[in-house]
């Protein structure tokens, strides 16, 4: 009997603690003030891992929110490599980036957004398969 007792308090202790638990993620807000402040390609380059960062963080733990609702998807799951282009764009334009740089700058915008084309494809499988209607 007492055993029992212990095991519940074990289990229960364990319980309280999946729920207490948060991990410290990447705040999107921070991210859209660093992308505004980004000039160089360090600082542009740091910006798209940290997007990409969020991208995966917020895929894994939202995507059924995402699934379940188109309307939750358009507000969960937005491209961020577009205004990321403007302002490398920019600041290529102000001269603060080099035509190479740019161009290597652009091309990890392009991996930004054939990782939310995945993962927007993973959704619509998933409605798919759980037979939801988009």
């Amino acid at each position: 009997m007492d055993f029992m007792k212990i095991i519940l308090l074990f289990l229960s202790l364990q319980f309280c603690g999946c729920l207490a638990h948060h991990e410290p993620g990447i705040s999107q807000n921070l991210l859209s003030d660093d992308l505004k402040v980004a000039k160089n390609y360090s600082e542009f380059l740091s910006v798209i891992e940290n997007y990409e960062l969020l991208m995966r963080e917020n895929f894994k733990r939202k995507q059924m929110l995402m699934v379940k609702s188109s309307k939750q998807e358009s507000i969960l799951h937005r491209r961020h490599d577009l205004k990321i282009r403007t302002e490398i764009i920019k600041s290529f334009s102000g001269g603060f980036l080099q035509i190479k740089e740019k161009d290597l700058l652009l091309t990890k915008c392009g991996d930004l957004h054939k990782l939310w084309q995945k993962q927007r494809k993973q959704i619509q499988i998933k409605r798919f398969q759980l037979g939801l209607i988009r």
